[in-house]
């Protein structure tokens, strides 16, 4: 059984990690947890629900449809760039 690794310094291993219309085999493969994948705005709401802290990866380009689409506030909490393309890591604010 794989050991969960954290992707953000603060992040706990208990925490909610998923992508947002973005694949998430190789980072299960890299990280060693597991990493749900969502496709649309209905799969993010149960996470939304939960009581356990979320931390989304999301492709710069689908970071307006997904903050605009949940409702919600976002804090990014940190960004990736490989050469043209940014990755952030967003994580919705407390209600």
């Amino acid at each position: 059984v794989a050991e969960d690794h954290a992707v953000l310094p603060h992040e706990r291993p208990g925490d909610q990690l998923v992508t947002y219309k973005l694949g998430s085999l190789s980072l299960q493969f890299y990280l060693g947890r597991t990493v749900r994948e969502l496709q649309d705005q209905q799969a993010l709401a149960p996470f939304l629900a939960a009581e356990r802290p979320l931390y989304v990866i999301v492709h710069d380009r689908r970071w307006p449809e997904l903050r605009d689409g949940s409702g919600r506030s976002w804090t990014r909490v940190d960004e990736l760039e490989f050469g043209d393309v940014r990755w952030l890591v967003v994580t919705p604010v407390p209600r």
